[in-house]
């Protein structure tokens, strides 16, 4: 009894794989399918290369916060900001603020051709105006010219019916005369 082995306890399987070795690319044979390198050897360089590619993003993450800290403060003291600055400081791309100008939303002074300038306080104004407001989905009730509320309504296949006309019809002639739609 001492002479045998309980296969009960023993961790490793019958079954080959052929993989290659992330670390290496030499191909070899694994007895599980969550193997992933060849060897200790590969297994330890690829842990000491992801430890040292952490290290790398935070150091790269503490950098870019201290240039947005810096850009924060060199914003802070000024009245009139460039397109860009009024982007960073927004939070959105320069072409959203150029669309915001355009549209007659946020004043801004083209001093040349290459030069813009947004006053601080015209931002504020535009942030503190415009508030998200939800819209509601549909009219509870619809109106006619005269502010009364309409209550009778016909179906399309009402008006199809009665008049002899295709359904596109009906459409556009709702749509040229502004005739309310209610949907059910």
């Amino acid at each position: 009894m001492s002479g045998e082995i309980n296969s009960s306890k023993i961790a490793t399987s019958n079954i080959r794989i052929k993989k290659v070795c992330e670390w290496c690319g030499k191909e070899f044979e694994a007895q599980k399918c969550s193997t992933r390198f060849c060897c200790k050897r590969c297994a330890e360089h690829a842990y000491k290369d992801r430890q040292r590619q952490q290290r790398k993003q935070k150091t790269e993450a503490k950098v870019i916060e201290t240039i947005v800290r810096e850009k924060e403060k060199a914003v802070e003291n000024k009245v009139y900001l460039s397109v860009q600055e009024t982007a960073d400081l927004i939070g959105v791309k320069r072409n959203a603020v150029y669309q915001l100008i355009y549209r007659g939303k946020l004043k801004a002074f083209r001093l040349t051709s290459r030069v813009t300038r947004i006053c601080k306080t015209d931002i504020e104004h535009l942030l503190s105006t415009n508030v998200y407001v939800r819209k509601s989905k549909a009219k509870s009730s619809v109106n006619d010219e005269n502010g009364e509320a309409i209550t009778e309504f016909y179906t399309t296949k009402e008006i199809i019916e009665k008049f002899g006309v295709s359904n596109s019809w009906v459409f556009a002639q709702a749509k040229r005369h502004n005739i309310p739609k209610v949907y059910h």
